[in-house]
């Protein structure tokens, strides 16, 4: 630029830079309407007698859409979780009968699995690296705002007929307006076809890098740091860090039901301490999501600055800390509790977001093999909802068996452990391409193996040497 103008080129390139800004915000929102959907069919189900068989089916469509994403593509899964989110909104709008509103009910929840684990991936793999955990972590604000969403829409309809149908009849229009935007777009940019995509969001050097390394998988011209001795050995490896990814992702879910049951516990005693307000009452479902809101926006603002674990860490020892607060506080006020157990209710509540409920969703979408994203993405998906399903019992047996007061007291000690593992076993991920992320949890599975005489030692022959340092790539999707 001289004297203040622009040559042709730097405006070409500008122009191109926002039409790639522009491109990858429509990709993002489209994709985490999925998070809409999810988040809303959470309220839906939070007080509806078929939980069971909502979760049930969520399980099966976690497990079926891992296989479809491996198989047929990440945006393939989406379509096909919009259809079944769909028709099974309508059925269960129009049901004549309980049977047939067990059908619909299942339906959506085949849905809403596939969407938990096919949303966050397909963002991840859109995502330019320096921006990946906010615009993953953009699937579970618009959970929150899901969530809000549902109780709105119940305030409204509260008076209408046959309120229950309204609202899971309003749950099918996210999924159609996610149908028709997700057929506009392209497929996940990890495969063969992926320059095309990738340069429509992402700048030129972060996908030269991107299919230089594809392309190396592909062609085992990777050097092995890992001593491979034979094709068995190798497939050992492989299942290793596959397990190793999985692993990571099964912990996070673990903890973030784990502190779902200490946040029922929290909201349990709020609400029967404030028994005799009923605007408290009415108020608080919508707080409680208002403050979701609020705290996903702090992460995906923070989450690429920070790094995932040290957001972890510090929801985890804020939560912990405030949980011997409230306790206390609420023994000392009974069951006439002030506004300031209102405060720390939030405070526990905004900590929660920021960390134990968005990071968790992060980091499953970034630390698995390119080969099997979408199986072990799966998988982890099935553990969140098989963790789910335990939330309920859990609670009723520890407020049953001790009091909420007690109970909050007994799970404080064991919070302590969410935060030891998030810092001794799993990695940081921030700005790592997610190629280079299998990469690093190959390291560190070399790093935890224990040294081998070299007395010992088997020779590595040639060829051994010249094969890939990753489970090669086969065509994710």
């Amino acid at each position: 630029m001289e004297d203040g103008l622009h040559t042709p080129e730097e405006y070409a390139e500008g122009r191109q830079s926002t039409w790639k800004l522009l491109f990858l915000i429509r990709l993002t929102l489209s994709a985490s309407i999925g998070g809409l959907i999810f988040g809303y069919d959470a309220g839906v189900i939070s007080g509806a007698s078929l939980f069971v068989q909502a979760i049930v089916g969520a399980i099966v469509g976690a497990a079926i859409g891992g296989w479809i994403s491996d198989s047929h593509g990440r945006r393939t899964s989406i379509l096909v979780a919009d259809l079944l989110s769909i028709v099974g909104a309508i059925i269960m709008a129009f049901a004549p009968v309980p049977r047939v509103m067990i059908i619909g009910r299942i339906l959506m929840g085949l849905g809403v699995g596939i969407l938990s684990m096919a949303s966050p991936l397909y963002i991840s793999e859109a995502s330019p690296t320096r921006i990946r955990g906010a615009l993953v972590g953009t699937n579970w604000l618009l959970y929150t705002v899901g969530n809000l969403l549902f109780y709105l829409t119940n305030l409204a309809f509260t008076k209408a007929p046959g309120t229950w149908r309204w609202l899971v009849g309003v749950g099918g229009i996210p999924a159609l307006v996610q149908l028709i935007l997700m057929f506009l777009l392209p497929e996940s940019p990890r495969e063969e076809e992926a320059v095309d995509i990738l340069l429509k969001i992402s700048p030129q050097h972060e996908v030269s890098k991107v299919v230089e390394s594809l392309k190396a998988l592909r062609e085992n011209k990777i050097a092995n740091p890992i001593v491979l001795h034979s094709r068995s050995m190798q497939m050992k490896e492989c299942v290793a860090l596959t397990n190793r990814g999985i692993l990571t992702g099964i912990l996070y879910h673990m903890s973030q039901q784990y502190w779902a049951v200490s946040m029922k516990l929290v909201l349990y005693r709020t609400a029967t301490g404030f028994a005799s307000n009923k605007m408290v009452l009415l108020a608080l479902p919508l707080v409680t999501s208002g403050l979701g809101v609020l705290g996903s926006i702090v992460t995906i603002t923070f989450v690429d600055r920070i790094g995932r674990r040290p957001m972890m860490v510090l929801s985890v020892l804020v939560t912990f800390l405030l949980q011997f607060v409230l306790v206390p506080t609420f023994m000392a006020f009974g069951n006439h509790p002030s506004k300031y157990v209102l405060l720390c209710v939030g405070a526990f509540i905004f900590s929660y977001s920021t960390g134990i409920a968005t990071v968790a969703w992060i980091v499953s979408s970034e630390v698995y093999p390119l080969r099997n994203r979408g199986m072990c993405a799966g998988i982890a998906a099935v553990s969140y909802w098989v963790f789910k399903l335990l939330v309920n019992p859990l609670f009723l047996v520890f407020k049953n068996s001790f009091g909420p007061d007690e109970a909050m007291l007994l799970f404080a000690p064991f919070s302590a452990m969410t935060g030891a593992y998030v810092m001794l076993i799993i990695p940081e991920t921030k700005r790592l391409p997610l190629e280079e992320v299998e990469n690093m949890l190959i390291r560190l599975l070399e790093s935890e193996k224990k040294p081998i005489e070299s007395s010992q030692a088997l020779p590595v022959p040639d060829s051994a040497r010249s094969r890939p340092r990753t489970c090669q790539a086969g065509g994710a999707r």
